[in-house]
């Protein structure tokens, strides 16, 4: 509304400089016709020159012009009435001018125009006399009469319009700010969305995977895999409310960066292999003379890509998903030309021209059998033009749908994606029989790309279908790679395993697929695609040598920095799986203490901490003058996973920014790209050192221990203390859910949580006493996330109110509420206490908390081993 204010108060400028040009003008004419006083004619130019000169210099202010203008008009208004012989033509310019000063919604305008207007004719009745209009009859008189009345009428019908444009305007003004704080209200809930709902789904990832990795565990490992590929899609659900959100508000921002083609692919393949049914074909054709280097957003564009794919399985029920990607040279770089096609069930007309609204799923049975929020499609469009490129959609019910993409890119090393190393004797061969394949449409998919991929580099395949006719192959033609099918393989295991011995054989088949010990071939997990191709071609027999794996980082020293001890507790059970040797800050002012007096590899910083905020001790370790830090690797790691927030921390100087809740695969890239490559490799078996069950080992790696024996028997824990929890407010299944059921972790949290409790409170009070409402904010904050991850829902939507109010200084409300919620933080901590307390002595050394019974028969310790 405001800009339409503007706009109009712009218009009514403009009216009036051109009133005043043409009244001018016309005044200039008259005075020269009929000899009125000709020293006027100068005045007039000069109120020509300055009401130009007024409007293209916008200066004075605005109002004051406004005034000097309106001023101008009805002096020359007045000027006009007064000299004019007959009455009757002074009425039209008098409610013209009304009209013109009315459009500058200045309601005392139209009232003085109207005063000098009525001015004028009567000073000119006056003037006039009897020599004007009184001597022409009673008729004249009547008709002078008649010019005052429609003078005012028309006055009074402006002021009422004047009246209603400003009600209206004002109502709208007031919808449009509603409008506005809604707005604003909408982002800031999606912020507390993306840190409040992360952060306990980024403990349910990460404890789940370190259960995971421990031999007690094996026996749940069905269902922990359940948990964590909920908490992954819970959280990936939340990522598209985010990116949607950021859409629709165009608060979207583009951070451009170098990636490679071959890292985006094999990343995204790992991220999509979990999810496909295995009854249906993912068949990915890459053109091999693609840039090996390009420069655009990698997160929308691999968003884009996983969208599009997840999109075609989820609506397609037999036959498979093609993903075809090549290139259109351009002066900038390249077009990248995505498609992304499925053998689904398509869509109608009326679907196509729906398919980009909001939420929006079709039917068909679509929102019967296929879950999501509805959000692919509009998320990849609003992505699509954000990178400054297009898409189309093609599709038919029951033909499946066909999505075009083009993106620019700007090519940074020219160099392809992928090449074959050239070796002698080399000889290729597939075992590959597509017609296995019921729908025809699978089996073009798969022909196409083996067409592109051999052309591409330039090599010859023989292909065979049968057993008999590879034999025969064997006979005319040298062997030194043979790519064979899952059920081609079962046709003849024993003479392949033999041939294995000569000739390096891969076996294309689904992750349930398993060869019998001993075997000398090689498998290759679908989908069948380009890159793991060409690792295997640039092999020989004897250089074979398992790439698949995990990675590890022995001998890497990583400080995290984080102020709340639960969330350093899930990063050291997350780094410890890589063989890092974890140490931990709770402050930035710690953190730089410790970086002047040890060695780091790299550091992992949070954002939000009390006193100094994680940018700031970022900083403050590079320009460190005693210490070489400019070349530390720092990454962000923080629950702000909006995109603007990503542009600001690599703009600030982070060197990688990783969001919680943790995704290992894009750890491992950030950790990749910011550490040196002797620093990590990748090994075919889990490193066990840093995730142990037995005695701790005395090195000063922080891993995660456990020793059990049977436990000693406690007349407290036999009346189950957990039942209590209940009267402190405590919904201990809440509780249980974060801690995956596990009563021991969930007990050590609330006795970390209890014993946190003293330290924050003093410092809450502190902050509210000296109104550092900032440092208050941090606080409660943090009582907000550890309360609700123990269950205390109650006390944790008291510190959000605290919170919320705290970061708008809003002092008042802030002292109200903050006596009510520290007294029930101190019922739920001394009671906790005095439920779990007895018999164990907590203590806190260098951020880590350390839980130890007296005895010493049920030991579950946190933090670094043997580290005095």
């Amino acid at each position: 509304m405001e800009k339409d204010n503007n706009e109009l108060r712009v218009l009514s400028h403009l009216m009036m400089v051109i009133t005043i040009i043409g009244f001018s003008i016309i005044l200039i004419t008259l005075n020269i016709l009929m000899h009125w006083e000709k020293w006027t004619i100068p005045l007039l130019l000069l109120s020509v020159v300055a009401a130009i000169t007024m409007h293209v210099v916008h200066r004075p202010t605005e109002k004051l012009r406004l005034h000097i203008l309106s001023i101008i008009i009805m002096i020359e208004l007045f000027y006009y009435c007064v000299n004019l012989p007959m009455i009757y033509d002074d009425t039209p310019v008098v409610i013209l001018v009304m009209i013109i000063l009315a459009l500058s919604l200045e309601k005392k305008l139209v009232i003085i125009s109207f005063i000098v207007g009525m001015s004028g004719m009567v000073y000119h009745l006056i003037m006039k006399g009897t020599s004007g209009m009184l001597t022409m009859g009673t008729a004249n008189t009547t008709r002078t009469v008649l010019c005052f009345i429609l003078v005012f009428v028309a006055f009074l019908i402006i002021l009422k319009i004047g009246d209603v444009i400003k009600h209206i305007e004002e109502q709208h003004g007031d919808d449009m700010k509603a409008l506005q704080r809604a707005n604003h209200s909408a982002s800031d809930f999606l912020a507390n969305v993306s840190h409040e709902i992360r952060t306990p789904i980024n403990a349910v990832i990460g404890l789940t995977g370190v259960c995971l990795e421990k031999p007690e565990g094996k026996a749940l490992e069905s269902e922990l895999r359940d948990v964590e590929a909920a908490g992954k899609r819970v959280a990936e659900q939340i990522s598209d409310i985010l990116d949607y959100s950021e859409i629709d508000m165009a608060h979207m921002a583009v951070n451009e960066e170098e990636y490679m083609l071959s890292s985006l692919i094999n990343d995204l393949v790992e991220q999509v292999r979990p999810i496909k049914p295995t009854e249906l074909e993912l068949v990915i054709d890459v053109d091999p003379k693609l840039p090996s280097v390009m420069k655009t957003d990698i997160t929308k564009l691999k968003k884009i890509l996983w969208h599009l794919i997840v999109n075609g399985l989820k609506y397609t029920k037999e036959g498979g998903v093609y993903v075809r990607l090549t290139r259109v040279n351009e002066p900038y770089g390249i077009n990248l030309l995505i498609e992304v096609s499925d053998t689904g069930i398509g869509m109608t007309a009326e679907e196509m021209e729906r398919i980009f609204e909001r939420f929006y799923q079709g039917d068909s049975g679509r929102t019967r059998s296929s879950s999501g929020l509805g959000l692919g499609l509009s998320i990849v469009s609003g992505f699509v033009s954000a990178l400054g490129g297009f898409m189309t959609i093609d599709s038919k019910p029951g033909d499946g749908t066909t999505v075009h993409v083009s993106l620019p890119q700007e090519v940074v090393d020219n160099g392809v994606c992928m090449s074959y190393i050239q070796q002698q004797d080399f000889g290729l061969a597939g075992f590959l029989h597509f017609e296995k394949f019921p729908h025809p449409q699978v089996r073009e998919y798969y022909g196409t790309m083996l067409r592109d991929l051999v052309s591409g580099l330039g090599v010859t395949l023989h292909k065979v279908e049968t057993i008999d006719n590879l034999k025969r192959l064997l006979t005319n033609v040298k062997l030194s790679h043979l790519f064979v099918g899952d059920e081609e393989y079962m046709s003849d295991p024993e003479y392949l395993e033999q041939l294995a011995k000569e000739v390096l054989v891969v076996i294309v088949a689904n992750d349930d697929f398993k060869l019998p010990e001993g075997s000398h071939i090689r498998i290759m997990r679908k989908p069948f695609y380009c890159f793991p191709v060409i690792s295997v071609l640039n092999m020989r027999v004897g250089d074979i040598e398992e790439e698949e794996g995990r990675m590890v980082c022995d001998g890497v020293r990583a400080l995290v920095v984080d102020d709340e001890p639960m969330n350093l507790t899930v990063a050291r059970g997350i780094f410890a799986r890589y063989g890092i040797e974890v140490f931990t800050a709770a402050s930035g002012q710690e953190s730089i203490d410790m970086c002047r007096e040890q060695e780091f590899d790299v550091v992992f910083m949070d954002h939000m901490m009390p006193g100094m905020d994680g940018v700031e001790a970022m900083k403050r370790i590079r320009a460190d003058a005693d210490r070489e830090h400019r070349d530390l690797p720092i990454v962000a790691l923080t629950a702000n996973a909006v995109s603007t927030a990503r542009e600001m921390f690599i703009n600030e100087g982070f060197d990688g920014f990783v969001s919680k809740p943790v995704e290992l695969i894009e750890l491992e890239r950030v950790m990749k790209k910011v550490l040196p490559r002797g620093k990590w490799s990748v090994v075919k078996d889990d490193p066990k050192a840093s995730v142990t069950t037995g005695e701790p080992k005395e090195t000063g790696s922080v891993g995660l221990s456990t020793t059990v024996s049977e436990p000693v028997s406690d007349n407290k824990e036999s009346e189950d203390p957990f039942a209590a929890l209940s009267s402190l407010g405590i919904d201990t299944r809440t509780g249980l859910r974060y801690c995956q059921d596990d009563k021991d972790f969930y007990k050590t949290l609330m006795l970390q949580f209890a014993t946190e409790g003293d330290g924050r409170r003093h410092d809450a009070e502190g902050f509210l006493k000296s109104e550092a409402f900032s440092d208050y904010a941090i606080i409660v904050h943090a009582i907000k996330s550890t309360s609700k991850m123990i269950g205390a829902l109650d006390l944790s939507e008291k510190a959000r109110l605290l919170e919320e109010a705290s970061k708008g200084k809003r002092g008042d409300e802030v002292r109200a509420g903050h006596r009510e919620a520290m007294d029930e933080y101190t019922k739920i901590t001394d009671g906790i206490l005095d439920l779990f307390g007895d018999g164990q002595n907590a203590t806190e050394e260098d951020g880590v908390l350390e839980f130890s019974p007296e005895e010493d028969d049920d030991v579950l310790e946190f933090g670094p081993e043997g580290d005095e």
